[in-house]
């Protein structure tokens, strides 16, 4: 009897408590985003890493993970590539691939499982390891081949063109104090 107690207070007290690392993105993800670009995420309990084709730069974020829901956000002397915090939610997922949804932008991803793992981050030697890094990262966005899926009306980019320049002068004076004089 003695042992069924605490059996059951043990599931009681474990099942009650607040997992934090339970958060389904954590591990190495890639994506192929609509405009063909190829990028790469390695998220852990402390901060996400992400490349994408066309960038030589790595960006690190800090979050924070509860359950399903991820809270992105600017290192404090890091790179200031978020202009928000952003809370990532967990739509669907399986083995292979998870849906998440930007709180802020509303937009949807879809990563899949990566069959390869970004090293850690190596403080000791932090040249050497973005150097590696990134040559490795530009390798597979090559392999991925991602296709550019915008319509044509998506892929144009508005300009402004004025072709009629107006040069407008605008008089700077002093306008004297009568006082002074």
């Amino acid at each position: 009897m003695k042992t069924l107690k605490v059996i059951f207070i043990s599931i009681l007290f474990l099942g009650c408590q607040k997992t934090k690392n339970n958060f389904l993105t954590v591990g190495t993800w890639t994506i192929c985003l609509k405009d063909g670009v190829y990028s790469e995420y390695k998220i852990n309990e402390n901060y996400i890493l992400t490349m994408h084709e066309g960038s030589e730069e790595i960006w690190i974020f800090k979050n924070e993970i509860n359950d399903s829901i991820m809270v992105l956000s600017n290192f404090k002397n890091g790179n200031s590539g978020l202009p928000y915090n952003d809370t990532l939610r967990t739509l669907s997922y399986s083995k292979h691939k998870i849906i998440i949804r930007s709180n802020y932008t509303r937009e949807k991803f879809e990563l899949n499982k990566a069959d390869f793992i970004i090293d850690d981050i190596d403080s000791t030697n932090l040249e050497l390891w973005k150097s590696k890094t990134l040559s490795e990262f530009k390798k597979r966005s090559v392999m991925a081949n991602c296709p550019d899926l915008r319509t044509d009306d998506e892929k144009v980019i508005p300009s402004l063109e004025n072709t009629e320049f107006k040069e407008d002068t605008v008089p700077i004076g002093l306008k004297r104090d009568s006082k002074l004089n």
